[in-house]
């Protein structure tokens, strides 16, 4: 016999199999429905409701690099979406420790999961409960979407609202922790370069009292009026004079020396403080560091359990199993017949 007359002979077998014994089928896949579709219901397992809110990661929460810094070559447009950088830092906020264990005391997660709090394995199965129920996920068009199943539909979507909520909350704790420790850098840096400021302009100030005050104009003038006086054959006047410059000599090169570091300590203090004013700004402003394009609301319908498609799966599994098992029964007692 050829194969294909072979396979075509067992199919055959197959259907007649299973057209004699519709019955039983019919019962199976009868009391299969029934058993799933109760089993499946509300009375057995609690149905969950879905929530979701989207959301795009800013280009900038820094109000100072955003708002104030002039020719800034890494200023971003505030208006702007983020890229996926911004994108991929924001989820690593949605997804920390502390925004799961904010959610999970606000909303009492332990009683709503009822979860025993005397159980050993209590923390690991609420963080177990909360990573099956909220879902945070990246999209194809950089978004983020914020998911949420719940037994109540109002609490799913107070959750996922929250959850978003809450992203600015420890993005600028974080951001205010970093600028305060910076301020105390930049006060300590200012403070030092004002009291050098101060004991340099104290020493110009000495300087003056002795007769420097502007060391290259007055060496101008009095040059000038040298130089009269030598073709004046004033020998006198040229000798008061020469006295004059070798006075302006002593101090010549302290002065230029302090006038030109007052000039770069000046510089930097300016700099300094406005380092210092763009971290006060960072520290006691806010921007937000997302967009919410969809927030999320109480849903309609249950996402879960999905009855028909348990319904489904059941009664095949169970012709399945009926069939395998049948045609067990069927072999072996064609080998007892045969032996």
């Amino acid at each position: 016999m050829k194969k294909e007359d072979q396979k075509l002979f067992q199919a055959n077998d197959l259907i007649v199999f299973i057209i004699r014994n519709w019955k039983l089928f019919g019962i199976v896949a009868l009391v299969a429905a029934v058993l799933s579709a109760i089993f499946s219901g509300p009375a057995f397992i609690r149905p969950k409701y879905k929530s979701e809110t989207t959301i795009f990661a800013t280009t900038t929460p820094s109000v100072s690099q955003a708002l104030t810094v002039e020719d800034n070559p890494y200023r971003k447009n505030v208006m702007e979406f983020g890229e996926e950088e911004e994108t991929e830092q924001l989820i690593q906020i949605l997804n920390s420790d502390r925004i799961r264990n904010q959610i999970i005391e606000e909303f009492d997660l332990g009683k709503h999961y009822r979860l025993n709090p005397e159980d050993k394995e209590y923390t690991n199965l609420m963080y177990f409960m909360y990573g099956q129920n909220v879902s945070v996920k990246k999209t194809k068009y950089i978004s983020i979407d914020v998911k949420v199943l719940d037994f109540s539909p109002d609490t799913a979507a107070l959750m996922a609202n929250r959850i978003v909520d809450l992203v600015d909350k420890y993005y600028y704790e974080v951001r205010r922790h970093r600028a305060q420790e910076a301020l105390v850098v930049l006060d300590k840096q200012f403070n030092k370069i004002t009291a050098e400021l101060k004991g340099q302009d104290d020493r110009l100030r000495e300087i003056n009292k002795a007769g420097v005050i502007s060391l290259e104009l007055q060496v101008e003038r009095l040059t000038e009026q040298f130089a009269i006086a030598l073709r004046a054959n004033d020998n006198s006047g040229g000798n008061r004079i020469k006295k004059e410059i070798d006075k302006l000599a002593i101090h010549a090169a302290e002065w230029l020396r302090l006038e030109e570091s007052s000039e770069l300590l000046q510089e930097n203090l300016d700099l300094v403080r406005m380092q210092r004013d763009n971290l006060l700004i960072d520290a006691n402003e806010t921007m937000s560091s997302r967009f919410v394009i969809n927030s999320a609301y109480p849903a309609v319908k249950k996402s879960y359990p999905i009855r028909w498609l348990i319904v489904v799966a059941s009664v095949f599994a169970a012709m399945a199993f009926t069939f395998v098992l049948q045609f067990v029964i069927k072999s072996v007692k064609e080998i007892k017949d045969a032996a």
